[in-house]
C-alpha cells in the first residue's frame, strides 16, 4: 500500500487545485440589462471600373494602340519605365535594359513574338537590348507567377516584344 501512495503523491497538488477551482470563478454581474456600444460608420471607396480577382493578381501589363505610341521612347527599357514594377538601366544613351520588381539580367527574358532570343545585353549593361521598340505593335510585361509560363530563367518576369 505505501509505494502505491508514493506514486499517486505527484498528483495531489494537481487535484487539490482543480477541486478549488470553481470558488475562483467570476461572479456575474449584478445588473443585466443589455449595454450597446455605437460603432462609427465605415464608407468604402472602390474604382468605378470593375476588374476580376485573376486580372488584379495577375501582373500583367499590356502596351499597345495609343498608350504605347505615347510611351514610347528609343529602347525598351526606357518605353517601359513608366509600367508598374518595371524600371530601366541606364549605362549611356541607348543602352537600357528593363528592371522588373529590382531583378535584371538574366532573370528577366525579353522575347521576341514569345520567341526568346540572346543579346549581349544579358552580359553587360552597356549593351542595348537588339529589339527595337519602334517596331513593336504591342508590349507584354508578365511579373510574379504568370512569368512561370516561360520557364525557370524568368524568375523575375518576362517581356514580350509582338
Amino acid at each position: 500500500m505505501p509505494v502505491r501512495f508514493r506514486a499517486c503523491l505527484p498528483l495531489l497538488p494537481l487535484l487539490a487545485t482543480s477541486a478549488l477551482s470553481p470558488a475562483f470563478a467570476q461572479s456575474a454581474p449584478a445588473d443585466t440589462q443589455d449595454h450597446h456600444q455605437h460603432i462609427d460608420d465605415r464608407i468604402v471607396v472602390t474604382a468605378l471600373v470593375s476588374r476580376s480577382q485573376d486580372d488584379v493578381l495577375a501582373g500583367v501589363s499590356v502596351l499597345s494602340g495609343e498608350k504605347l505610341a505615347r510611351d514610347l521612347r528609343g529602347t525598351i527599357g526606357e518605353t517601359l519605365a513608366r509600367q508598374p514594377g518595371v524600371s530601366a538601366t541606364s549605362f549611356g544613351p541607348n543602352a537600357s535594359r528593363p528592371i522588373l520588381r529590382g531583378l535584371q539580367g538574366e532573370r528577366v527574358r525579353v522575347l521576341t513574338d514569345g520567341i526568346g532570343s540572346f543579346d549581349v545585353s544579358n552580359t553587360s549593361v552597356d549593351h542595348a537590348v537588339a529589339i527595337n521598340p519602334l517596331t513593336a505593335e504591342r508590349v507584354e510585361v508578365l511579373r510574379g507567377p504568370a512569368a512561370l509560363l516561360y520557364g525557370s530563367s524568368a524568375i523575375g518576369g518576362v517581356i514580350n516584344v509582338i
